[in-house]
């Protein structure tokens, strides 16, 4: 199996891991909230609790763009000169 194709497997691997984990989560959601012992206002959104760390949105800092900036001209500067 050639290094593409596996890597396809894995990022398929993946998705399928987290869309089952989603499903797990969306039924341990609705089970706090049947429970009598839970305090129905303090649970977060649906959206919150099944997405768990997929919602959360991290910035780059100004350092990073920079360097990312600094790397792909390099980058495209060997890209011409081997043109």
């Amino acid at each position: 199996m050639p290094w593409c194709e596996y890597l396809i497997m894995c990022f398929a691997h993946d998705r399928i891991q987290n869309d089952e984990w989603k499903k797990i989560r969306f039924i341990s959601y609705h089970n706090l909230l049947g429970s009598p012992n839970i305090d129905t206002k303090k649970l977060p959104s649906l959206n919150k609790f099944v997405n768990g760390t997929d919602a959360k949105i991290k910035k780059a800092s100004q350092e990073i763009k920079e360097q990312f900036s600094k790397e792909f001209e390099e980058y495209n500067r060997l890209i011409k000169n081997k043109k």
